[in-house]
């Protein structure tokens, strides 16, 4: 069954998805990183829902760069068990993972080498320090 998701007040589509449910449409919308801003939920019943697949525990206090990159926005740096995160946007995986999307989707332009200083940056602040 097609649901759609709307904005609460103008009523437009922000996705639509072949689901069971609107709480799995919900789920796919998240997964795939859309814009569900002013979306309403009701009757989306989220309780239980996994709603991210990258559970990480935090191991100290993150790093906020801003403004940054095409989009002037908020780019953070998480210490986590499994290592340094990066949440900018909709993305929110590893360190490694954020340096290849920076490779495929900046090349070597200035937003490229701004997020690689910021990296670096990073890694320093956020080196585990001897006991």
């Amino acid at each position: 069954m097609i649901h759609q998701i709307k904005e609460r007040w103008s009523g437009k589509v922000l996705f639509e998805a072949d689901a069971t449910n609107l709480r799995d449409a919900v789920i796919q919308a998240i997964k795939e990183c859309k814009n569900l801003s002013g979306a309403d939920l009701s009757g989306a019943n989220l309780y239980g829902a996994n709603l991210d697949e990258n559970k990480t525990q935090s191991t100290g206090n993150p790093i906020f760069i801003h403004p940054i990159g095409s989009r002037n926005d908020t780019l953070s740096f998480w210490p986590t068990d499994k290592g340094i995160y990066v949440k900018t946007g909709c993305f929110w995986n590893t360190l490694l993972q954020f340096q290849k999307a920076i490779k495929t989707t900046h090349g070597n332009n200035a937003y490229a080498k701004a997020y690689r200083v910021a990296i670096n940056l990073a890694k320093i602040l956020l080196r585990k320090k001897p006991k």
